[in-house]
């Protein structure tokens, strides 16, 4: 996330904020079932809907302490998508916070090119559904082949539709 940010031109207070963000983002995951979050295969629809809870988790757990006030945006809308089929709240495009929208990219790269109990990165493919479909082109980001060169230099190829372009760039009408 901070490379992103880094590549964005993020402040250095922003990008200590999106680092921050980063190690906290998933803390709500505590009050997740370990049975759900290590499960074996595909989840049922009930338990996608627990597990669609860690970010309120998170947010409820951090917000009574003044110094992580800025990460809360991050560690409650980073599972928001574009289109706003995401969660918590179904935020759509710029109204997901730019920090969090970062965090959802990085997040997504980090979800892709792990195992996981229910996922295998040697046996994924990137297949028409996963691809953004408005840029067909490989996206050059601070990410950059994971498994061949150094970590700062790692590039995705694309993210899943729910983040067009990346999601993350800057217009005109976004704020830092």
């Amino acid at each position: 996330a901070v490379c992103l940010g880094e590549e964005l031109g993020l402040d250095k207070d922003e990008l200590d904020t999106i680092y921050l963000g980063g190690l906290l983002h998933d803390i709500g995951k505590i009050g997740i079932d370990d049975q759900v979050l290590n499960k074996q295969g595909a989840l049922t629809p009930e338990e996608y809907n627990h597990i669609k809870k860690h970010p309120q988790l998170g947010y409820d757990i951090l917000r009574g302490v003044r110094q992580l006030q800025k990460i809360l945006p991050i560690v409650l809308h980073h599972h928001e998508a574009w289109d706003g089929s995401g969660y918590p709240h179904g935020l759509q495009g710029e109204s997901t916070p730019l920090l969090a929208r970062i965090a959802a990219v990085a997040d997504s790269f980090d979800a892709m090119s792990s195992d996981r109990p229910w996922y295998s990165r040697t046996s994924a493919t990137m297949n028409g559904s996963s691809r953004d479909p408005k840029r067909d082109d490989v996206r050059r980001t601070p990410f950059a082949t994971a498994r061949t060169l150094p970590w700062r230099r790692l590039s995705i190829v694309t993210m899943r539709s729910a983040s067009p372009s990346l999601w993350v760039r800057r217009t005109t009408t976004s704020s830092r």
